[in-house]
């Protein structure tokens, strides 16, 4: 499966207004890591590192060595979505490629054991999580 047609992806600073008005001029739909207010439905890219229970002894060991504080601001940012009254979705995604869009994406049993070498490609992951959303995928979305 291809990346669906008219998907632009933006990259930019989240924190130059520049970039963040660049990425949302004309868009209909935006997928953010950063943050919601005002909105009544989320989807947060999170990592698959902050699933402790679910990694192998290696992905264990190298997510807390070289992630340590990625992981931890994950988990916080997820607590802090389950706290609130919102319908969200937490997309904890395996180690992200930037391979083209396979149609590879889906949801693994939570009995899953979640590995390093487990890859998937953001253009896959962008195309499951906009398949999530509550209207049908824009013609366009952009996320910086």
């Amino acid at each position: 499966m291809d990346a669906q047609p008219g998907l632009d992806v933006v990259s930019g600073q989240a924190t130059d207004a520049g970039d963040v008005a660049r990425a949302m001029a004309g868009v209909d739909a935006v997928i953010s890591t950063l943050g919601a207010t005002g909105v009544t439905r989320f989807l947060e890219l999170s990592s698959f590192a902050v699933l402790r229970e679910r990694l192998s002894g290696p992905a264990k060991l190298m997510s807390s060595t070289a992630m340590g504080a990625i992981v931890k601001d994950k988990a916080a940012a997820e607590n802090a979505l389950r706290a609130i009254d919102l319908d969200y979705t937490l997309v904890h995604s395996v180690r992200l490629t930037n391979g083209p869009a396979t149609g590879a994406a889906k949801p693994l049993p939570e009995s899953a054991i979640l590995r390093m070498r487990d890859t998937i490609s953001r253009a896959d992951v962008a195309t499951w999580m906009l398949s999530r959303s509550p209207t049908p995928p824009p013609a366009a979305a952009h996320s910086s």
